[in-house]
């Protein structure tokens, strides 16, 4: 198998070939039909009038897809790649619409299912699924059929199903660079006629593709495992259940962040970086000892499939999952301790001849001339030290959470059929409570982001009254912890109508209840404990919120012939608003909450028009053409111009439209070639920062479209 990607501006084209054993008759085969259950029915590929990219097993094998970070390389339009802070994280976007900011406020806007059961959060998505049968990427808003925030499509991750008809096993072993290491097998074993057992997992390892001859770990590698029990049966020729229980453990290295001869070194910390170079580096010295972060994932799902009638079906799904996460941060090695207790201890002319360690020691003696309130009075005695901890990366041997005790619980009933030849239909009912939390970190005083968290008091130091205010609001902007309780409802409908052989009209609805309770605590810096500079008191943020929406879709398909369907669709979906994990600013007059820490939801109308269509038997192509209208896109941003970590989750309005196009052709028996290629624009509105005396960067691109 050969694969090419091409990356050329705002194009994005995937071709493949499979060569699987190239004999001399050029006789070509028929194209295999692929089904898929985006519908919530199992339907051929070709009948179903919205865009998706299905793998089926035999694509799954050659391609070598085994988790969510293989998928986006054969799916142009689907964009990961790992959160900058966070290497078991996962950011998602599909037609330039996704989730960027890793941390634990925000959901995936891309709905992630494993067999059925929702995933949210964009932290523990880096792992590997063994014994896949099937991946379905389901482009648009899915606002009608899928659960919780599928505004921009969903990733359906199908496993195998216990099989009672026979013996089967496998097992499939992988080598390559970077010592990449790969081990995976399933064993169905049948028990009696009507029930089996499942058994799958899989092990895969890869060393750093930037190697460490410093010490502790590399840079990129990873060490994945993962397993699977389902168990299956059939207590009548009606009535099916399964109950399947999982486990993913996935330890990742961080990320190389390379330091380019470009970098600003009027910044205050950027005469400490060393080696910057642009040339991509293969081997680096870290300056002290590099770790590496983790994600663990478990879950136990019970499903049941009941044909009451010949025409109508029920099923129910029940699912619990959990998951902890820790992450070791390094955002830049190539910095140098050394020389930054230089830069921090150095007397600088620009400073009055004082060097920072010496301001900041200054400031109770300053502020203890203005009457009122004083700093706290262990501050005078506080000793700095190093900090090229916390924010360039992590105090050593240690790591810090950002997934703590979550766990989910779901139910969803959907119910299908047909009422005659004319009338099919879809429709169900969705719970979904989550309790999740990001834990407190270790303890780790005096580091970079307490000096970054304290610029903005220094320019203040002969406005003594300003200086007192402005010590009152600092905020420790990394360590904050946040707990957020989650209820939502949805109760959903579609029906198919068959107005003639060839002419199809299909109306959905629904309806989403949710309901959030949020709460954060900040720290101060320095200290990490509730106690601001001034000795006062930090009062945590808490608030509930809720929403609703109304949600509908309309479509209209066509079959010009029996081989070549046309579609136009209307659809809407909605992603509920949250809580911001890195709100830093301080409660609004007779409010319990700062401006930057709750965000609104988001909604879009989509609208697309395409065809799908088998020319002859060896000849298929696939095309769609989309627009989206946000009005209150969540989009995160920078709210202060020095500390990167102090971000505020915003609505803007934004307008997204493109064209794709997948190509399959069978050129004879034994070779197959597959092509994709998507096209994405849009616009986004000036973004308004929650605090007015602090103007964000306006975007004039997207993120995550190339």
């Amino acid at each position: 198998m050969a694969r090419t990607i091409f990356n050329t501006g705002k194009v994005i084209l995937a071709t493949t070939t499979s060569l699987l054993a190239l004999g001399v008759s050029a006789q070509a085969q028929e194209l295999d039909e692929i089904i898929v259950t985006a519908t919530k029915t199992s339907k051929s590929l070709q009948d179903v009038s919205m865009s998706i990219a299905a793998f089926d097993a035999e694509l799954l094998s050659e391609y070598r897809i085994e988790g969510l970070e293989d998928i986006a390389q054969f799916t142009p339009g689907l964009y990961s790649y790992p959160a900058a802070a966070n290497s078991s994280g996962l950011r998602v976007s599909l037609r330039g619409v996704g989730t960027f900011d890793p941390q634990l406020g925000l959901d995936s806007k891309v709905a992630i299912y494993t067999d059925g059961v929702y995933l949210g959060k964009v932290v523990g998505l880096a792992f590997d699924s063994p014994d896949l049968e099937r991946v379905e990427v389901l482009k648009g808003p899915q606002g009608t059929l899928y659960g919780r925030n599928a505004v921009v499509g969903a990733i359906n991750l199908i496993s195998a199903s216990p099989n009672p008809d026979e013996y089967e096993g496998k097992v499939k072993l992988d080598y390559g660079r970077f010592n990449e290491v790969g081990v995976s097998g399933a064993l169905n074993i049948p028990m009696g006629d009507v029930a089996a057992l499942r058994v799958s997992g899989q092990r895969n390892s890869r060393d750093g593709w930037v190697e460490n001859l410093g010490e502790g770990s590399d840079w990129g590698g990873y060490e994945r495992f993962g397993g699977r029990v389902a168990f299956g049966i059939d207590l009548s020729e009606e009535f099916n259940f399964e109950i399947a229980a999982d486990y993913n453990k996935s330890t990742n290295e961080g990320y190389f962040y390379q330091s380019f001869d470009i970098a600003n070194p009027g910044s205050l910390f950027g005469t400490a970086v060393v080696g910057a170079t642009n040339d991509r580096l293969d081997e680096y010295t870290s300056f002290s000892e590099n770790g590496d972060g983790f994600a663990e994932q478990r879950g136990v799902s019970i499903t049941a499939d009941w044909d009451f009638d010949e025409d109508h079906n029920f099923k129910a799904t029940a699912s619990w999952r959990g998951m902890e996460s820790e992450r070791y941060v390094s955002l830049n090695p190539m910095v140098d301790p050394a020389r930054i207790e230089g830069i921090l201890n150095f007397p600088n002319p620009a400073q009055g001849g004082f060097s920072l360690n010496q301001l900041i020691g200054l400031v109770p003696l300053l502020v203890s001339f203005v009457p009122g309130d004083q700093v706290r009075s262990d501050f005078g005695d506080f000793v700095p030290r190093s900090p090229i901890t916390g924010l360039f990366q992590s105090p050593e041997g240690t790591r810090s959470p950002t997934v703590d005790g979550h766990s989910q619980v779901s139910l969803e009933g959907t119910f299908t059929g047909s009422f005659g030849d004319k009338i099919d239909y879809t429709g169900g009912l969705y719970y979904f409570d989550e309790d999740t939390s990001t834990g407190k970190g270790p303890f780790n005083g005096g580091d970079a982001q307490d000096y970054l968290d304290l610029l903005g008091v220094l320019p203040l130091l002969r406005d003594f009254a300003g200086l007192q205010a402005a010590l009152g609001e600092v905020r420790f902007s990394t360590g904050n912890f946040l707990s957020i309780d989650t209820q939502a409802y949805a109760a959903y409908g579609q029906a198919i109508y068959h107005v003639s052989d060839d002419l199809r009209l299909i109306g959905g609805l629904r309806y989403s209840d949710e309901s959030k309770e949020g709460f954060q605590q900040n720290l101060s810096p320095f200290f990490r404990d509730t106690t601001d500079l001034l000795g006062n008191p930090i009062l945590p943020q808490s608030d509930k919120i809720s929403f609703d929406s109304l949600d509908p879709q309309a479509v209209i398909e066509y079959d010009v012939n029996e081989d070549l369907m046309v579609y136009a669709s209307y659809s809407q979906a909605f992603r509920s608003g949250g809580f911001n994990a890195s709100a830093s600013l301080l409660p609004e007059p007779g409010e319990t909450v700062g401006a930057d820490f709750i965000f609104e939801p988001e909604e879009i109308t989509s609208y697309e028009a395409g065809f799908k269509g088998d020319f002859g038997d060896r000849f298929r192509l696939n095309a769609a053409a989309f627009f989206y209208d946000i009005p209150n896109q969540q989009v995160t941003v920078r709210i202060d111009p020095i500390i990167s970590t102090k971000r505020a989750i915003v609505n803007a309005e934004s307008e997204v439209w493109g064209a794709e196009a997948d190509l399959t052709a069978s050129i004879t028996d034994d070779l197959t070639a597959r092509g994709s290629i998507t096209y994405v624009d849009g616009t986004i509105d000036d973004l308004v920062s929650p605090n007015p005396a602090i103007p964000v960067i306006t975007r004039d691109q997207l993120q995550g479209t190339p």
